[in-house]
């Protein structure tokens, strides 16, 4: 390395450290291009600028400290002290191998936090380029790229500016901020390349090239700054200030609590007690779910000497607490009051009709008031369970528990009980819908016609005008690629209902000649329509944008599901519904009622007992099957459970789909007392429902809160915890696919499958894909103990992978679970990779690294119950080696589309493969070194594709005979195009991911005896199969121009992928040894 101060970038996460790398490797520093660095993804298309060995060896170092990028609280006194062990070789040895004589910089935002360490590491001091971005703005990416919540990236920025700042004192620094290196690039990198020579980095000046790398057309650009942005602005072109104020993290959770006490001291009317304490209830939920993050490392007892001080004040609070209790008291009585007047109204409405229209006018009016009175009661019981349960959990026994847990909760079940009677749900402040109200605006709603709709929106409505008016302007808003039509059965409404209908257009109207009720008003609408699908749907409710889409797809990912229901929430945002339960004596439990809808075990398709007919979609074919609701249930309730128990006894599945999300107004069409009205039938049609599905009802959980966590999914084969690295990147690399496949394949034989990624980031559109097949996704699992005994219901089987992550989990199973089977997935063994690169000098691994991780996976192996590898060929490798060791095959998963492209119209070679992945970098120079000269004396104009994940564009050659592609989001096209595709692989381990699509898709493969291992070789693929540059060369040449021998090679390849890694083979081999570790270790 040359004698000269490297650059250092530091910033934040997306907050422009990318582009300033582009215009210092424009300038001419050195990153080393083309040795390690991180790839371009969706969010960084040009690449990171980030030298990997580099963030993995500064993320390994945040985790030793127990942090991470999204935890950046570190004490610098403890990074520096990283020095004084193995870290600073590792970290001079990757400086040494990864740069040459020229300046060079390093760019990763964790260098913002382990500053201190690289400063005891150099031996030249770097000089700082700090790069400053408004922190809305970084916000808003961060949101869009790992789906953080604002508030929380907002105080991440200000924690990494701080450390920024406080780390860079003593050094030379220069600052760009973001906004203004866009408003003015030319004269900013001018700035910089002044800046760098003044500092004796090297001689730069401004270039059009180095100005150019900034992007006009979108992947650069600006945000409306807020007044903190400015702060940053001002630091343009100047040194890093000496201190950097901020809001920075909560240290704790009890401070929203004593904000919460402060605010409601300040409340002197009843009325501003409930509205401040709803909107300081909306800003606590958010809080929450902002510090969450950071709480993850610390102990939750943290509380107490906050608690201890507060006391005095939350006493005089409980006090305020007490009197608005009795006020609310009061109010209760007066709610009873007017159920009282409802009844006698109701009474009154029986015996007159003549007086029906006036006692529907009471009935509003009381309504209006018992509304009022029970909001009073919500927001004092929505804050009396929230201090509850920050008492439950961080407060110590002593005089304040027992006054906040004891005399508010037993205010608590007063309200809660007055909330049960009447069922009233309210909207918060923060909802921009509102419940529809008598009288209101109803303006016809029109809809376009549509030629072949591909759905029915069956809708029967009884009066309530105002409601359907909303609930069709939903639908007439929401955007949908789906065609539908509008059903609408008016079951003899009594108000103007008809009228409305009669001035919209674009639906079908049903009118009922007498009332018939809910059950035969659905029915009667879903006989005139013909699509393939019915979505039946309550007048009460509202939906959104690609509500229709997504229940329709959720048919085309599960073709086994008859039934899909949506995820149903109350006005305020509360979860009504994520799938419903069904118990053994037939009662019902909706599944994470009044529950935060965004949990992610309300996030992801599962299979359920019923969902509520208020949303849901039904195959035509399963509708006629069944023949519709059974009459039986008239004129309304059980009918959807009985909808769902008869579809399933038909072979068919109910599903729930989170990604369809229903506002429902509860009770605005139906009511909410079950002891009079149409909602008395519940209980009548309960005993109706339990006498039809005795015999099923017995396969059902008992009634009771602990059956829920068991009963909400009904995966029948088991309950599987799943470990690797990240969320499968399945088009990126063959381990990915593997674990994709595998995925998919244990949900499809019935397992429940909980996904845990190692570095804790629900990447898109990764995680939601697993989502949509039914995979739940646990990210919070830094704490791999923690995380084990935090789920309520114990795992039959956990699957690990990876030999460092593989370890942690399985100690933590084998502590907090011990009856959980452990499987150690090897995808390839490690052992036998490592080996093979010494032998051929490809390993830069120091020899005892080869020899720790031999030792670790070996010992992984030895501690499992059962170990999977990909092939025969490695399970007899290891059997030499570890002969005690259970060891089952469970191979690669192939069924991609064969390519019909015939052999006269193709040309070229194809090689496919990451380039983070060694044996792939090896082959690769080794083919463009050694065995395509070879070729091209044979064959010229042969041209060479190269394709895979983070490959560096210089390996293309200048004459057109190597295309480098980098990453390809579909391969179709060119394996349509290419006539062979090659694997000259000469280290590694596993059944080969490239090898196996291309004989999947008909393409004769060249590659080396290692490549093939594993596979069932015949004549005709023994022809591709070929050792040392003159062999490779020579099969080439010799497939490539031979058309029969060529054909001959595709039809036998296709043949053995099918009969070797088909699905069924594969699935049945997943199987099978799921049921031999249960059996094995039962």
């Amino acid at each position: 390395m040359p004698d000269v101060p490297p650059v250092f970038v530091l910033g934040m996460h997306r907050g422009g450290t990318t582009v300033v790398s582009q215009i210092l490797v424009a300038l001419g520093l050195d990153l080393g291009v083309g040795k390690g660095l991180v790839g371009a993804t969706r969010s960084n298309r040009y690449g990171h600028y980030e030298v990997r060995k580099i963030t993995d060896l500064n993320e390994e170092m945040l985790r030793s400290l127990g942090r991470s990028w999204l935890s950046p609280q570190v004490d610098p006194v403890l990074v520096a002290a990283l020095a004084e062990g193995t870290f600073r070789e590792r970290a001079l040895e990757i400086l040494s191998n990864q740069f040459g004589d020229k300046p060079w910089f390093l760019k990763d935002p964790r260098l913002s936090l382990l500053l201190p360490f690289w400063r005891e590491v150099l031996p030249t001091q770097p000089v700082v380029v700090g790069v400053t971005r408004s922190p809305a703005a970084i916000a808003k990416s961060l949101s869009i790229r790992d789906g953080l919540p604002e508030g929380f990236s907002q105080k991440l920025t200000n924690a990494y500016l701080h450390s920024m700042v406080d780390g860079s004192q003593g050094l030379k620094s220069f600052v760009l901020c973001y906004e203004e290196l866009l408003d003015a690039p030319k004269e900013s990198v001018e700035m910089l390349a002044k800046f760098l020579v003044e500092e004796n980095v090297g001689e730069f000046v401004y270039t059009e090239r180095s100005g150019a790398v900034i992007d006009r057309s979108g992947n650069h650009y600006k945000s409306d700054s807020p007044s903190e942005a400015e702060v940053l602005r001002s630091w343009h072109g100047r040194r890093l200030p000496k201190t950097f104020q901020s809001d920075g993290f909560p240290e704790n959770l009890m401070d929203v609590t004593t904000v919460l006490a402060e605010k409601i001291r300040q409340v002197t009317n009843i009325q501003k007690v409930a509205a401040e304490r709803k909107e300081l209830f909306i800003e606590i939920q958010n809080e929450n779910n902002e510090v969450r993050w950071e709480l993850a490392n610390r102990e939750k007892d943290l509380a107490a000497t906050l608690v201890e001080r507060d006391g005095a004040l939350v006493e005089r609070d409980g006090a305020l607490v007490e009197r608005d209790g009795a006020l609310v008291e009061r109010d209760g009585a007066l709610v009873e009051r007017d159920g009282a007047l409802v009844e006698r109204d109701g009474a009154l409405v029986e015996r007159d009709g003549a007086l029906v229209e006036r006692d529907r006018a009471l009935a509003e009016v009381d309504a209006i008031r018992a509304f009022r009175a029970a909001e009073v009661a919500s927001t004092t019981y929505q804050l009396v369970a929230l201090v509850t349960r920050f008492g439950a959990k961080g407060v110590p026994q002593g005089s304040f528990r027992r006054l906040v847990v004891s005399t508010l909760l037993r205010r608590g079940r007063r309200i809660y009980s007055l909330l049960r009677n009447f069922k009233i749900q309210f909207r918060s402040k923060k909802t921009s819908t509102a419940t529809p109200e008598s009288g209101a605006s109803r303006v016809s709603v029109n809809f376009k016609s549509q030629d072949s709709p591909a759905v029915s929106i069956v809708i029967p409505v009884y009066g309530q005008v105002a409601v359907t008016a909303q609930c069709l302007k939903s639908i007439a808003q929401a955007k949908n690629k789906t065609p539908f039509e509008v059903v609408v059965v008016d079951d003899k409404s009594p108000d103007d209902t008809s009228e409305f209908l009669a001035g919209c257009s674009g639906i079908r109207i049903v009118t009922n000649k007498e009332n018939q009720g809910y059950l035969r008003s659905t029915n009667n609408g879903a006989k005139v329509s013909d699509t393939d699908y019915l979505i039946l749907l309550n007048n009460d409710t509202e939906v959104f944008d690609g509500w229709i889409d997504d229940l329709l797809s959720t048919f085309e990912q599960h073709p086994d599901a008859g039934i899909v229901g949506a995820r149903l929430v109350y006005p305020d945002g509360k979860l009504q519904e994520a799938g419903a339960i069904i118990f053994n004596d037939g009662t019902g439990w909706n599944y994470g009622r009044f529950q935060n809808p965004d949990d992610e075990k309300f996030s992801f398709v599962r299979e359920v007992d019923y969902c509520s007919a208020a949303c849901v979609a039904v195959k035509r074919e399963v509708w006629d099957e069944i023949g519709g609701f059974d009459e039986r249930f008239v004129p309304a309730y059980y009918e959807d459970v009985d909808l769902a128990f008869a579809a399933r006894a038909n072979g068919w599945k109910v599903l729930y789909q989170p990604k369809t999300k229903i506002v429902h107004h509860e009770g605005v069409s139906h009511g909410t007392d079950e002891d009079s009205g149409l909602k008395s039938y519940q209980k009548v049609n309960h005993m109706v429902f339990v006498e039809k599905w005795a015999k099923d009802l017995k396969e059902q959980m008992p009634n009771g809160e602990k059956s829920v966590a068991l009963a909400a999914n009904r995966a029948s084969s088991g309950r599987i915890f799943v470990a690797d690295y990240e969320v499968p990147h399945w088009d990126r690399h063959a381990g990915g696919l593997r674990m994709r496949r595998l995925l998919e394949i244990l949900i499809e034989i019935g397992w429940q499958v909980t996904f845990a990624p190692g570095n804790r980031a629900a990447i898109e559109p990764y995680a939601t894909e697993l989502r949509q097949i039914g995979v739940e996704i646990c990210c919070d699992c830094e704490f791999p103990d923690k995380t084990v005994r935090g789920f309520s219901q114990l795992f039959d089987v956990a699957l690990l992978s990876r030999p460092e992550d593989g370890a942690r989990w399985l100690s933590a199973f084998r502590s907090a679970s011990p009856s959980t089977h452990i499987i150690y997935d090897t995808v390839d063994l490690h052992a036998l990779r490592n080996e093979r690169g010494r032998l051929l000098g490809r390993n830069d691994q120091s020899e005892t690294a080869e020899e720790q991780v031999a030792v670790q996976e070996q010992r992984l192996i030895d501690a499992v119950d059962q170990t999977f590898v990909v092939s025969s060929f490695e399970k007899e490798w290891l059997a030499k080696r570890q002969p005690n060791a259970k060891v089952s095959v469970v191979g690669l998963v192939h069924n991609e589309p064969v390519s019909e492209t015939s052999f006269d119209q193709r040309k070229g070679l194809l090689f496919v493969g990451s380039w983070n992945h060694k044996p792939n970098q090896d082959a690769v120079r080794f083919l463009l070194d050694e065995v395509m000269p070879l070729v091209w004396q044979k064959i010229p104009e042969i041209k060479l594709n190269l394709v895979g994940s983070d490959m560096p564009q210089n390996l293309g050659s200048s004459d057109g005979r190597v295309v480098c592609h980098g990453w390809l989001e579909d391969l179709t096209p060119l394996f349509d195009q290419v006539r062979l595709s090659l694997a000259p692989l000469r280290f590694g381990a596993g059944l080969k991911g490239k090898v196996a699509e291309s004989l999947c898709r008909g393409i004769p493969v060249v590659g080396t005896s290692m490549a093939f291992e594993g596979f069932e070789m015949n004549e005709e693929l023994s022809l591709g199969k070929a050792d040392g540059a003159s062999g490779i060369a020579r099969a080439i040449v010799a497939l490539y121009q031979d058309q029969g021998t060529w054909e001959k090679s595709s039809q036998s390849g296709r043949a053995m992928v099918a009969d070797l890694l088909g699905r069924e083979r594969v699935s049945a081999d997943l199987k099978s040894a799921l049921e031999s570790v249960r059996t094995a270790n039962s």
